[in-house]
């Protein structure tokens, strides 16, 4: 880790700012026989217009799936679990059974690991997401957000625009995603902030 310290140069002296370390942090690829799934949600406002979306990648970093869709007025939160249930109900079309599912929400990642004890307003959505885990092998975990790069574009986009669009191809992905989801296949990582 690496710590920088600022000087002042007005008039000579020197002043350190609180010190600043900083991590490079990968996408790490699923085990063998299972695919990963990487979530988020985002609200232009609380509660503004919301989107979400889910990117599921296998072994070789390679999409199998992609999808962005627009969830109308609600919260960052509500937009995150929409996106898990969605994202876990598209999967089915290609049958995995095995699935490692990320989320730079710590929030929705306890809700569904049931370490949280949810309140009425999203109980709702863990049960909607228990129904799919029920039948197949789940992992949640969570992720910081600079890990989480190319669903977060995906998920702004979607707030944005509200449209719905799902990807099956690399190469159909938007411009600025497919980059950053090359740059997780290439595993050169981003930069993440330490206090």
């Amino acid at each position: 880790m690496m710590k920088i310290g600022l000087l002042d140069g007005g008039d000579g002296r020197s002043k350190h700012s609180p010190k600043v370390g900083f991590q490079v942090v990968r996408w790490a690829k699923p085990q063998v026989v299972w695919a990963k799934l990487n979530i988020d949600g985002s609200a232009r406002s609380s509660p503004g217009p919301s989107g979400g979306a889910g990117i599921c990648r296998n072994l070789g970093g390679d999409l199998i799936f992609a999808f962005s869709m627009g969830f109308g007025v609600g919260s960052s939160n509500r937009a995150e679990l929409h996106s898990v249930w969605q994202c876990l109900s598209m999967r089915r079309s290609p049958g995995l059974s095995k699935v490692v599912v990320e989320s730079d929400s710590s929030f929705v990642v306890d809700l569904v690991n049931r370490t949280a004890i949810p309140s009425w307003a999203w109980d709702h959505w863990r049960k909607r997401i228990d129904e799919i885990t029920i039948s197949g092998s789940f992992s949640f975990s969570h992720i910081p957000r600079e890990v989480n790069g190319p669903t977060d574009g995906l998920a702004r986009l979607a707030s944005a625009t509200q449209g719905n669009s799902a990807y099956f191809v690399w190469a159909d992905l938007p411009r600025d995603i497919k980059g950053l989801v090359l740059l997780d296949k290439t595993r050169l990582g981003a930069v993440k902030e330490i206090p």
